[in-house]
């Protein structure tokens, strides 16, 4: 029913008893490109509407349907497998008459099934890319059975190479148009892309754009080309072109690597949570030709801007060490600087904490942004040196004034010969000020030393132990 009536309208001083709005009297349609992840209504002139009359078809069914048909140009590479040459499996179907199609996935051991599904359900006329073929397809549904379905072709023509209305592919939370997608009568022609013929770069940069539901800096920066991550090997990830990643930094505290997914055909992210990004539309054979990326939560990002030309080393984020000063800070000068780099990668927290020296030696020292790590009570003694578990080699370790039975000083020993860069003191629990650490007169040590209060020292273990964030 076309006719839609507003009753009883007033406009201004004029109350309308009921004004006809017929949908012939529109000229200007806007309609959706088919059957998109986020549709977008863009103006179409081909779209017309009558009233009175019947349609006329344009498109009828072929009478001679090809023994064989090439399915290519898929845009979106986590379909890629449907590609290649299709032939007729001898099916017909029950209602139309209209033939199936079949084809051998040799990577996905799979076979691959096209048919219309207007055999099923007339009122759906679609050919349509299942791995169900058309018989088990109507016992499932006769048996209020679902099956599942790659992509669509809405058309009522006898094959599929006559389909016009587009392809739409299955993608994450819906379908999208690819309009590159095609189908045509006949074998594929054999094509050798085994080779690439891209340069690929030392470096590539990416920049700081906005990510949804990440940081600004999460990809932001330069990547470095290596054949290979243990990141591969952790999730089995193979690929015979350049793997590129980031080195983990004061701000991510991982590395995140760039690959070419070869089972896939896709450029994807991934880090040590998983993968967190992939492009479903790439128009050549390097990751800076992506169109569009996608996110872990099927998120469109917007276009990374890739520099593949002009990124070198100096674009580098990590932790470089911060270079020595002509002249060492003295004990009475120097201070203590803290970043905390929460779980989430979501919160950075910077801050100098109120700090005391050490009444012995070093008395001058410089030490570059390093890990905070904490001894565990339950197998560690921070009194023996051949009681510690933990490791805390080449790392600062967070002591307790009141845990051990040993002095602050020898405390600092253990630390030492377990290879500790440097260490923080709490001092006593509920103590309000910051004392300098007094020399016991009885061990020597090297290592940096500095005090801390007692309820500054809470809030790192509590970083670091409950919320699972890294201090450096």
């Amino acid at each position: 029913n076309y006719t839609y009536f507003l009753n009883s309208t007033v406009i201004g001083n004029t109350t309308i008893g009921e004004l006809l709005l017929e949908p012939q009297i529109c000229t200007n349609w806007s309609t959706q490109r088919g059957f998109e992840v986020y549709p977008n209504l863009v103006y179409d002139p081909t779209f017309t509407l009558q009233t009175g009359v019947e349609c006329t078809p344009e498109c009828t069914p072929s009478e001679d349907a090809p023994q064989t048909v090439c399915l290519s140009g898929v845009t979106n590479n986590l379909h890629g497998f449907v590609e290649g040459t299709w032939n007729k499996t001898g099916a017909v179907g029950p209602v139309f008459g209209m033939p199936e199609y079949s084809t051998f996935v040799e990577a996905e051991n799979i076979t691959l099934y096209m048919w219309n599904y207007a055999e099923v359900t007339p009122v759906f006329p679609e050919w349509i890319i299942t791995d169900t073929s058309m018989a088990e397809s109507i016992a499932l549904r006769e048996n209020g059975s679902y099956f599942g379905v790659y992509g669509l072709c809405q058309s009522m023509t006898n094959s599929p190479a006559d389909c016009q209305a587009g392809w739409n592919l299955w993608f994450t939370y819906g379908w999208f148009h690819d309009p590159y997608m095609m189908v045509e009568e006949g074998e594929c022609p054999f094509v050798n892309d085994t080779e690439t013929s891209v340069d690929w770069p030392e470096y590539v940069c990416i920049d700081d754009t906005f990510r949804p539901n990440l940081p600004p800096s999460y990809y932001y920066g330069a990547w470095i080309q290596t054949t290979h991550h243990p990141l591969m090997d952790e999730w089995g990830l193979t690929t015979n072109y350049p793997v590129y990643f980031k080195p983990a930094n004061p701000l991510i505290d991982w590395d995140i690597i760039l690959l070419h997914n070869d089972y896939y055909g896709t450029w994807e992210f991934w880090e040590a949570l998983g993968f967190s990004a992939y492009c479903p539309l790439n128009y050549g054979e390097s990751f800076a030709d992506c169109v569009q990326w996608v996110g872990w939560n099927g998120a469109w990002y917007e276009d990374f801007v890739i520099d593949d030309e002009n990124c070198t080393e100096a674009n580098l984020i990590t932790f470089a060490p911060t270079p020595a000063p002509t002249e060492a800070c003295t004990a009475l000068q120097a201070f203590v600087n803290v970043v905390t780099v929460a779980a989430n990668l979501s919160v950075v927290a910077a801050h100098t904490p109120e700090s005391a020296q050490a009444l012995f030696p070093p008395y001058s020292y410089e030490l570059p942004q390093t890990e905070l790590v904490l001894l565990n009570a339950a197998v560690d003694d921070a009194c023996d040196a051949t009681q510690i578990s933990t490791n805390i080699s080449g790392k600062v370790v967070l002591l307790f004034e009141d845990v051990g039975s040993c002095s602050d000083h020898y405390k600092v020993l253990v630390a030492e010969q377990n290879g500790a860069a440097a260490a923080l003191l709490a001092r006593i629990s509920g103590s309000p000020d910051v004392q300098p650490i007094v020399d016991d007169n009885e061990v020597n040590t090297s290592i940096p030393v500095r005090a801390i209060s007692f309820a500054q020292a809470q809030i790192y273990a509590n970083a670091i132990i409950v919320q699972g964030s890294r201090v450096y």
